[in-house]
């Protein structure tokens, strides 16, 4: 799933459908998916080396997403991690992370969207 999330990240149409799942399933207020999304989102912006929003978005995944301790995610959050702090550093990482853990659901949401419109907005202006 993620190499297929990373091959389209910055595809304007990828993008569109998967804002509209994300406000889908935030708007139903299913919590628990729409964090596996936005996980499944900051792992793909690290691909396409968006880190900022990346580390942001792990911050919040770390505070909110408590289900997503399986073993199957934690080893990808390590390697997520590993990821934005050898293009980030350390500090600038550890910074970012305790932003995106100040963040409530809406403001994460609301930065997934923002990310998803610049991809967009891109293609259109292009």
């Amino acid at each position: 799933m993620l190499g297929r999330i990373g091959s389209h990240a910055e595809d304007p149409g990828w993008a569109t459908r998967l804002r509209g799942v994300v406000d889908r399933t935030y708007d139903a207020g299913d919590t628990r998916l729409l964090l596996v999304q936005l996980d499944s989102y900051s792992q793909a912006l690290l691909q396409i080396g968006r880190f900022e929003p990346s580390a942001l978005l792990y911050g919040t995944i770390g505070r909110h997403a408590q289900h997503l301790a399986n073993s199957v995610s934690a080893t990808r959050r390590e390697a997520q991690r590993d990821g934005l702090t050898a293009a980030l550093g350390d500090d600038l990482f550890l910074q970012l992370v305790a932003e995106g853990a100040s963040l409530d659901l809406a403001g994460a949401v609301a930065l997934a969207r923002q990310e998803l419109d610049r991809v967009i907005d891109e293609a259109a202006n292009a």
